[in-house]
């Protein structure tokens, strides 16, 4: 499974866990949502959201407490690049550097309302 972590990287930028999970469920419907209730995983992720499987292992987001990032499992670099465009286009990121993705190149990649999954694919 490939991990890649979607970050604020400047101040002032934040992801709403709630409006991203109810907008999961809409572009995936048989999504299934779980939220942590107590411990130390509740303080720190707000849910995760396992995607629907097109295969035996699926991409999974976790939207992180506070709003600061968005973990992401995949099993293929193309499934994290078509959720990673759904998240940019869903998430109001600006194209500013404001949010970037980390583990998907060697730097951080700033990420941007119009980047498509073609476009992170090239980025090779």
């Amino acid at each position: 499974m490939l991990e890649y972590l979607v970050a604020a990287h400047q101040p002032g930028f934040r992801f709403d866990p709630e409006a991203l999970v109810e907008a999961a469920r809409q572009r995936w419907p048989g999504a299934k949502v779980t939220v942590p209730e107590s411990g130390i995983l509740a303080e720190r992720v707000a849910a995760f959201v396992d995607l629907p499987p097109p295969a035996q292992q699926t991409p999974q987001l976790a939207f992180h407490t506070g709003g600061g990032g968005v973990g992401l499992d995949a099993p293929t670099r193309e499934e994290a690049a078509e959720v990673l465009a759904w998240l940019c286009a869903t998430a109001d990121i600006r194209d500013n550097g404001t949010v970037v993705v980390i583990h998907w190149l060697s730097d951080l990649v700033p990420l941007h309302a119009g980047l498509t999954a073609h476009d992170l694919l090239q980025m090779q």
